[in-house]
């Protein structure tokens, strides 16, 4: 929707639409830390149920779990916000129909048997690597093949330094439960931050400088964060923050490609 709207000038509202990503997985740790169970370490009781820890100690559960309330709730207000893209296609395939809207995306053929071969020949043309590159395939699918891994790595990256910097931090730091979830905040509130910096910068750094700055800098706090993170809480707060920071832009090459993509199968 973005895309059809904005056209070559989507970057820097691609940015905003995920910066509510970052905005959500900001406040979740926040909703939901009220309804988590609290634990306690105890002295092992032979005739406890609770379960038994290596070096002779046990989790004595002081309030039980009622995280499946705010569970329910977050999957509600999700459910909620999703309804309008599940109406627009609906409403936008209606008035096709009846001849009232027209987007970039409208077929110009005007008879069924056209449109059908239409349709196969667009699709094999989409789908053939070598339409991206100038009729090269190897080179057009060594790229494709990269870009795959890639962003493999650095969404997947994102998703998993922001769930395990939590049990980083409660198992070899000793974080209490509140001071977990704030750290979970900050590496999202960061994350938000940098998605909003993206976007302002989108309109004054070409697309292969900033990924090549942004790259490298996410590569420098990552391997600082590795080094130093686990030698004290300090250290842990500030690389999270700049970690959190610099992986938020890297997502505009996605977009930039999703724009270049959705501009050929227009002119298909």
């Amino acid at each position: 929707m973005l895309i059809e709207l904005w056209r070559d000038e989507s970057s820097s509202p691609m940015y905003a639409m995920h910066m509510g990503f970052g905005i959500g997985a900001l406040a979740v740790p926040l909703i939901v830390n009220p309804f988590l169970a609290v634990l306690e370490y105890g002295p092992v009781n032979v005739s406890s149920n609770d379960v038994p820890l290596p070096g002779g100690r046990e989790f004595i559960v002081i309030k039980e779990t009622r995280v499946n309330i705010a569970f329910v709730t977050i999957g509600l207000c999700s459910a909620t916000l999703a309804l309008p893209f599940f109406l627009y296609p609906l409403v936008k395939s209606l008035r096709r129909y009846n001849d009232k809207y027209s987007n970039m995306d409208e077929p110009e053929e005007s008879t069924v048997a056209p449109v059908q071969n239409g349709i196969v020949k667009r699709l094999l043309f989409i789908l053939n690597p070598a339409s991206y590159a100038d009729r090269n395939f190897t080179f057009g699918l060594t790229v494709f093949v990269f870009i795959i891994v890639l962003y493999t790595n650095i969404v997947g990256g994102e998703q998993l330094f922001g769930k395990f910097v939590r049990t980083l931090s409660v198992d070899e730091l000793r974080f209490a439960r509140n001071e977990a979830s704030y750290l979970d905040t900050v590496y999202w509130g960061s994350f938000t931050i940098g998605r909003l910096t993206g976007s302002v910068l989108a309109h004054f750094i070409s697309i292969r400088k900033l990924f090549l700055i942004d790259l490298f800098t996410n590569l420098l706090a990552v391997t600082f964060e590795d080094i130093f993170a686990a030698r004290g809480k300090q250290f842990l707060w500030a690389f999270t923050a700049v970690v959190g920071f610099f992986i938020a832009p890297l997502f505009r090459l996605v977009s930039r490609t999703l724009i270049r993509i959705y501009r050929l199968v227009e002119w298909c």
